[in-house]
Parts: C-alpha cells; structure tokens; sequence
C-alpha cells in the first residue's frame, strides 16, 4: 500500500478512537507542529470541523505554543471555543472526571475553612476564651483544617499540567512546549510527529528526546495501551 493509504487509514483510526469516549472519558492525541502560526491555525480548523460535525461536546482541542507559557492549563482548557451557555465547559468536565468540586463550590469551602482556621486561632491566643478548651486539641484542629485547605487549594488551581489532562478526550497541539520534565498522561494514545519529521530525522539526538516524551512505565493494559507514535516515512527508514 502506498504511504497515503497508510496515513489515511491510520487517521481514520485515530479519529474512531478519539470519538470513543465513555463516560466523558477518552484518549489524547499529542500533536507536534513547526511553527506557532501553524499550531492556531490547526486548532481554528480542527474546532471548526467538529462543531460543524455536532461534535462539540465530544473532544477538546488544546493548543499550547512558545508565547502562551505564562498561561495556565485552566486558561487553555477555556480557550476552547466548544463551550456554551447549556454546555458544561472543559475544565469542569475536568474536575468532574477527577471527582474535584465545581470552581464555585470550591471558592465556598477555602472560605468556610479559612475562617474556621482564624476562628481557632483566636480561641487558642485568648481573645475569644471558651470554658473547657484543650489547647492540644486546638491546635490538631487547626493543623488538620490547614492540610483541608492546601488540598483545596491545589483542587482549585486543578488542572495545572500536561499528566492532569489524564482521561480528557484531547487533542493537545504543541510547538517549543512539552520539553524534559514534562509528563503526558496514561491515556495519551497517539503522539504525532508527522509535521515535524516529515522527510528525515536531520540530527538523531532531538529526535531520540522527542521520542522519549512517549515513554512512560508499565504495565500496558486495555485501557492505557502504549501510545503510538508516528513520523514520516523517510524519518522512519532512518530511525
């Protein structure tokens, strides 16, 4: 079969396994392009095509470039042009994937806490006596209201990474992002390098690395297969 059959019967699994989604889970597809103007106009394409499809609510398309590294995932994940008023937006369908509370619901609870913990603190330093008190006991209270709120804390700037996107029906584009450090997460199920190694691998060293962001522990299973990835052909021969 010629290298176009292949390509084209391998983007038609790609996109049936992107469409599978159970539950609100799926895959991601990681994609690699060359330059930032090529990464904003695929994902204007890619959001078109599936909103036209009615498919709107079925995947995210994330894009993520060189002069959108002070942004946050949250405001990436927002970006996404699929959300509206009677839809549920990607990063709550996030945090409902990850059994986290709703932003709002959150801001609630760091609040109540926040005063239970200044509330404490008052009793303990005797501003505001109370017969019977246990000093001790305060101070556990406290310590154990103060790990609620670093926890509610890290729920509210959830999700900050490339790994929380874990079981997100993606399709994540990168250009100059996702370098050493970075970790994708298990449900990564294609990382594309096609655009950036379409005819050859120039220097094997950037290729091995790029190679390496696809590696990840054991054990393969059903639900988190090993991603594939994929590069042109005449790279291909090379590696």
């Amino acid at each position: 079969a010629s290298d176009a059959a292949k390509n084209t019967s391998l983007t038609s699994k790609i996109v049936k396994d992107l469409l599978n989604v159970k539950q609100g889970r799926g895959c991601m597809v990681l994609v690699r392009v060359t330059t930032v103007e090529l990464g904003k106009t695929m994902a204007r394409q890619l959001r078109k095509g599936r909103n036209a499809l009615g498919l709107t609510q079925t995947f995210a398309v994330v894009v993520d470039v060189e002069e959108t590294k002070s942004v946050g995932m949250s405001t990436l994940l927002n970006n996404d042009s699929s959300q509206t008023s009677e839809d549920v937006g990607w990063l709550e369908r996030m945090r409902r994937i990850h059994g986290k509370d709703k932003s709002l619901d959150l801001e609630v609870s760091i609040q109540k806490t926040e005063q239970e913990i200044k509330k404490l603190r008052r009793k303990l330093s005797g501003t505001e006596p109370e017969k019977g008190t246990n000093s001790q006991s305060k101070e556990d209270q406290i310590e154990g209201l103060t790990t609620k709120m670093a926890q509610l804390v890290r729920d509210k700037h959830f999700p900050e990474s490339y790994e929380d996107l874990k079981d997100l029906p993606v399709i994540l584009i990168l250009c100059q992002k996702g370098r050493i450090g970075d970790t994708f997460p298990k449900s990564l199920r294609y990382y594309d390098l096609r655009m950036k190694y379409s005819n050859s691998c120039d220097t094997r060293a950037p290729v091995e690395q790029d190679l390496g962001r696809a590696f990840r522990y054991g054990p393969e299973t059903s639900e988190y297969p090993f991603p594939i990835v994929l590069v042109g052909a005449a790279c291909k021969r090379e590696l």
